[in-house]
């Protein structure tokens, strides 16, 4: 019999009906138990049914299904409930965490995986970091045939931005997405019921199109609050939003101190420990938030919390503005190098160290193999933006951002990720590349719905660098640099610098001697999450050896 190992932590729960176990996670395990009762009742359940039910599903869940017959596991679009599979001879094993699958099989590190881990903070494709070990990719089905021990997969959802399509203006696509982000807001409304919804409010669109949607629908039990080192811009924007909207806003400073403290504690070692799922580094934008709003009684059993990840990324936000990425090409009589060293160049470079042709060669080869399978038509044409993008929603998007949505499954709070529901994400999935470009169309159908009345030019927040008393030195020091070159200078930033100007205070989580004695160039924060996950699954980590 298929088993599924429980992990330590996990959101998931089991049911029984009739002879069939069911295990579900998410925060909307109502509506996705509604999906496996009907799986069940069919006398004869496959890929095409299954697709069926899901076509008009906007929910975040994972679904587990386990019979005398079949085993079928679901994920949702941007895989936010990570499934794990492991099959040897009449053997299957899923889980919630590669590590209880390896470790139960006695599996060896994938060598190659384990490079792109350190050097993107994440595996690529649906690889983990053990052989044999795959993941259930974002908006897939996976069917086991246990009579036949046949094993197939149906992406029920295909975010394909790469496709040339026949497009239609810019006008049907402006008119459709504010039609779009109406439905978004309607369902925000019924799966909130009534509870209270925490909005993180900062200077982004995102948030901001969240908070003012709900006004403009009259949701009324809304609080906002905006966070970081004190008096950063975010907290500036987020006040000055939520005051005109009439919403209750808390500011939480954080306090240098007190950060370092709760990094050092028993809490945040278990959600880094308990969050490694072999896939992904965990995120650590709001462990001591929540951690924070917990402590002060700011938070309740039934509250709400709806970000607004990762608005940016699904309209258009990390399209490279190139020329030659809007110039579909054809998969025979192309070279996939240009492309694909873009990416690397931009998801790669974790840590300078790791950053030579070498391993640059072998994550080439990884990331070409991730593209065979992404590409379902060999000899049709494409845009090369729109492989850069998949390539990114299916592994960075999917594996490292969705793993964020982690700390409130682990502090049990109820959560929702409206911009990445299934329909949306297929709205954006068909939009023509030059309307993507900056975030053009998105920002024209905010501005024009100016919902709250917080989208004219005056509510325009642009990034303002943060400044203490170190900010002296740091300007000073870039005089020095000046004839050295600009990677000489970005180098000495990051190692002296940047931990004091992270508004977040993710850096607080290592000390600054740390910092400043490592020779191995890090990028940011998440360099060392990455090499802390790595000791963590593995005893040791590859600065130690």
């Amino acid at each position: 019999m298929p088993k599924f190992l429980q992990t330590n932590f996990s959101n998931w729960e089991k049911y029984q009906l009739d002879n069939n176990i069911i295990w579900i996670s998410g925060p909307d395990k109502k509506k996705a138990l509604d999906i496996c009762k009907k799986i069940c009742r069919e006398s004869k359940p496959n890929l095409q049914f299954i697709g069926n039910l899901l076509k008009n599903i906007n929910i975040h869940f994972g679904i587990i299904i386990i019979s005398e017959k079949f085993v079928i596991g679901i994920v949702d679009s941007i895989r936010t409930q990570p499934i794990f599979w492991f099959k040897k001879n009449k053997d299957l094993f899923l889980s919630s965490k590669a590590l209880k699958i390896a470790e139960l099989n006695n599996l060896k590190v994938d060598i190659d995986q384990l490079l792109a881990f350190q050097m993107s903070g994440y595996t690529s494709g649906d690889k983990t970091l053990w052989t044999e070990v795959f993941s259930i990719p974002p908006g897939n089905i996976f069917f086991y045939d246990s009579k036949n021990e046949l094993l197939s997969f149906s992406k029920y959802i295909r975010y394909s931005p790469w496709k040339v399509r026949q497009f239609k203006d810019f006008d049907y696509y402006n008119s459709t997405l504010k039609k779009e982000i109406k439905n978004l807001l309607s369902r925000i409304v019924e799966k909130a019921d009534g509870k209270r919804i925490l909005v993180p409010l900062s200077a982004g669109l995102d948030s901001r199109l969240i908070a003012s949607g709900l006004k403009k629908v009259k949701y009324d039990n809304v609080e906002c609050f905006s966070y970081g080192l004190k008096n950063n811009y975010e907290i500036i924007a987020g006040k000055k939003i939520a005051q005109k909207l009439d919403y209750k806003w808390n500011k939480i400073e954080i306090n240098r101190a007190d950060a370092i403290k709760f990094y050092k504690s028993i809490s945040y070692k278990n959600h880094l420990k308990d969050l490694n799922d072999g896939s992904s580094t965990p995120g650590n934008q709001d462990n001591y938030i929540i951690n924070y709003l917990k402590k002060k009684n700011l938070l309740n059993s039934d509250d709400v919390i709806i970000n607004g990840s990762t608005g940016d990324f699904i309209s258009g936000g990390h399209v490279l503005n190139e020329v030659d990425n809007f110039i579909p090409i054809n998969f025979k009589n192309n070279k996939l190098d240009p492309m694909v060293n873009k990416y690397i160049e931009k998801h790669y470079l974790l840590w300078g160290e790791l950053f030579n042709n070498k391993n640059k060669n072998k994550i080439s080869n990884l990331v070409k193999s991730n593209i065979l399978k992404i590409i379902d038509d060999k000899s049709d044409f494409f845009y090369p933006y729109g492989i850069l993008e998949t390539l990114e929603y299916e592994n960075r998007q999917a594996k490292y951002v969705a793993n964020m949505q982690k700390v409130y499954d682990f502090n049990n709070i109820g959560w929702q990720m409206p911009l990445w529901d299934k329909s949306y994400v297929q709205f954006w999935s068909n939009v023509p590349p030059l309307f993507k470009v900056n975030q053009n169309l998105y920002k024209t159908a905010l501005y024009e719905m100016n919902m709250g009345g917080v989208w004219s030019k005056e509510w325009s927040f642009p990034y303002k660098p943060y400044k203490n008393l170190i900010s002296i030195l740091r300007n000073f020091s870039k005089i020095f640099f000046i004839f050295n070159g600009k990677d000489k200078w970005s180098k000495i930033d990051r190692k002296y610098f940047l931990y004091w100007f992270d508004i977040i205070c993710a850096y607080y989580a290592i000390p600054y001697k740390k910092i400043i004695l490592n020779s191995y160039d890090p990028r940011n924060s998440v360099s060392w999450n990455v090499l802390e996950s790595e000791k963590i699954l593995f005893g040791s980590n590859w600065q130690d050896k």
